[in-house]
């Protein structure tokens, strides 16, 4: 048997056991009259079948009355035996007369009898019976059940006691030992508590050697990861800017169209203007990519500019449309007008696509995702309010911290699982302020960005 269920078992089977030592106290006590009144009757009872004993057992009047004062002096009672008018044996003498009843004191009787015994006239009282022997048993038997109670919630004390003090003394020997570092003296145990702990420690333990066998090669990594970083951006500088080129051509190519086509072809005219627009945009987007690249002291930071949030807001989203519809969600702008702020734009726009990002991708299908922008003093405010799971609620805080491994969700095996961390990083860039709130389903992100003074 589990030693935790053999010790439940243990303290259940002890504490019926005083259970039932205290009601049978305390029913001794109630039935206190009772008993007496058996006692008195077991008493009479007793003295009624040596009298008969007597009597049958009797040869000779002389006998009787030998026997019959024989049980007088060993009983406190008194007897009086006739045959017809010739008087046996009587222990109190009565004026002439059948009828003896009542004659004695009533507050010393305990019993009365008088009738025809076989061919005896028998009269016989008994009298109140000394209770000193039957207060004796009452009281040993009742303080027999105190003492043993007594014993049993002492033992139990003592041993809820022992239960209770061995595993915070193991407890707190482990924990020297974990300050020690002495992991192999940290022994395994019953109890619930110390089985936790000695797993805890176990898992703590693995964690630091595995610490110490990586931390000799996380400068080599790190240099390498720094090195491979500078070739992806090496070749991502060369991929970007080839994709200027064809981008480049289409916006020629639509120009020349938009020249060719009739006048009085509103539609098709509509539609290459804004192919035009769309491949303006692609191209400001590639250079604005390419000067990031190119910097790599991230001087571009520098570089401020107004900046149209709302404007940057409404594009953002509706990157994200074919995402939000395929979740059927449905989402409530709400901003106040003329929210601009002067700072840097690249910075603001991952912000915001991180933002806008993390909304769509941790709300629950077929709920609201509020975005919201506030003007507040020298700034902006950004807002997005999404309801989403209790797991996702706890991937979205352990976000927030650069080094926590999570397994990519089914839905977006691209994500990098830092996205909490990289809003964070970049409203601090930003020198702005970060909140991340939590109430039952619904979770509220909150960027306050402040305008800058370019130095």
């Amino acid at each position: 048997m589990n030693p935790i269920k053999k010790i439940k078992l243990s303290n259940i089977l002890y504490s019926a056991l005083y259970i039932l030592l205290i009601i049978t106290f305390l029913l001794n006590t109630i039935n206190l009259s009772n008993s007496y009144k058996k006692f008195e009757d077991k008493h009479i009872q007793a003295i009624e079948e040596q009298l008969h004993e007597v009597i049958n057992n009797s040869s000779s009047d002389k006998e009787l009355q030998d026997g019959l004062k024989e049980l007088v002096n060993q009983n406190s009672m008194e007897v009086s035996l006739s045959r017809g008018k010739d008087n046996i044996y009587s222990s109190v003498a009565f004026n002439y007369g059948s009828n003896k009843m009542n004659r004695l004191n009533p507050q010393a009787v305990l019993f009365e009898a008088q009738g025809n015994y076989e061919e005896f006239n028998l009269w016989y009282a008994i009298y109140s019976i000394n209770n000193v022997d039957y207060s004796r048993n009452f009281l040993l038997i009742q303080s027999f059940i105190s003492v043993l109670s007594l014993i049993l919630i002492s033992w139990m004390f003592f041993n809820t006691r022992k239960q209770m003090t061995a595993p915070l003394e193991q407890i707190k020997e482990g924990i020297h030992n974990i300050k020690q570092y002495q992991f192999d003296l940290i022994k395994q145990s019953d109890d619930i508590i110390n089985q936790d702990f000695y797993t805890f420690s176990s898992n703590l333990e693995k964690t630091i050697d595995n610490v110490t066998r990586s931390y000799s090669q996380l400068e080599l990594e790190l240099k390498a990861q720094g090195d491979r970083l500078e070739n992806i951006i090496t070749v991502s500088k060369s991929l970007v800017h080839n994709l200027k080129t064809p981008a480049h051509l289409i916006y020629l190519e639509n120009q020349h169209k938009l020249h060719s086509v009739p006048e009085e072809d509103q539609k098709t005219i509509d539609f290459v203007q804004n192919n035009i627009d769309q491949s303006d945009k692609l191209l400001n987007q590639i250079n604005q990519t390419l000067n990031i690249l190119q910097n790599n002291e991230m001087n571009y930071l520098s570089e401020l500019e107004h900046i149209d949030v709302s404007n940057l807001f409404h594009e953002t989203i509706r990157t994200f449309e074919s995402n939000i519809r395929l979740k059927n969600n449905y989402p409530n702008i709400d901003f106040e007008d003329n929210s601009s702020v002067f700072s840097n734009l690249a910075s603001l726009q991952i912000l915001i696509f991180n933002l806008v990002s993390n909304s769509v991708t941790y709300s629950t299908e077929n709920s609201e995702i509020s975005y919201i922008i506030r003007n507040i003093d020298n700034g902006i405010e950004l807002i997005t309010i999404n309801d989403s799971s209790t797991d996702n609620i706890t991937r979205i805080k352990n976000s927030e911290n650069l080094f926590t491994e999570m397994a990519p969700r089914s839905d977006n095996k691209f994500s990098s699982g830092v996205g909490m961390f990289i809003i964070k990083d970049m409203i601090k860039i930003l020198d702005g302020e970060y909140l991340l709130e939590t109430d039952g389903s619904t979770v509220t992100v909150s960027a306050k960005i402040y305008s800058k003074v370019k130095s």
